[in-house]
C-alpha cells in the first residue's frame, strides 16, 4: 500500500498563513531558465529578471489552501535583465528563500501582463497566488 496522506483545509490554510507571514517586507525574485529542484537549491545559470518588493502584509488570509496577493501587497520595480519569466523565488526580508513557483503570462503562480519582460520597463503583475497542497 502506498502513502496517501491528505491534510484538512483548515490546517492547509493555517500552514500557508504561517509560511507566508515570513514573507512580510520580503521579495519576489523572478528568473528565466529552469526552476531548481526546490527552494533550498542555489540559483546557478538562471538570470534574475526583476526583484519585486513585498509590503508588510502582502497576502490575504488563506482560503481553500490558497492565498492571493493583496492590493498593494507587491510593489513595482524596473526590470534589470530582459527575458521570459519562468519561475520565481519568494524570500523573506533578509533574502532567505521561502518557496519557489512558476512564473509567466498565464496559468502560473505568478502571472505578468506580458510574455517577455523588457529591460528598463516596469514589471506589471497580473495575479499572484500561493497554494498549500492537500
Amino acid at each position: 500500500m502506498s502513502v496517501n496522506a491528505k491534510l484538512a483545509v483548515a490546517y492547509r490554510n493555517a500552514g500557508l498563513d504561517l509560511i507566508l507571514a515570513s514573507a512580510a517586507s520580503g521579495f519576489v525574485d523572478v528568473y528565466d531558465g529552469v526552476q531548481p529542484a526546490d527552494a533550498d537549491t542555489a540559483v546557478t545559470t538562471q538570470n534574475l529578471l526583476v526583484r519585486l518588493p513585498l509590503s508588510s502584509t502582502p497576502f490575504s488570509a488563506s482560503s481553500g489552501g490558497v492565498a492571493a496577493i493583496t492590493t498593494g501587497g507587491i510593489g513595482s520595480a524596473a526590470i534589470t535583465t530582459g527575458g521570459n519569466p519562468t519561475w520565481y523565488r519568494l524570500t523573506d526580508a533578509s533574502h532567505v528563500a521561502i518557496r519557489d513557483g512558476s512564473a509567466g503570462a498565464s496559468g502560473c503562480n505568478l502571472n505578468f501582463t506580458v510574455t517577455t519582460l523588457a529591460a528598463g520597463a516596469i514589471a506589471s503583475v497580473a495575479s499572484y497566488t500561493e497554494t498549500f497542497p492537500a
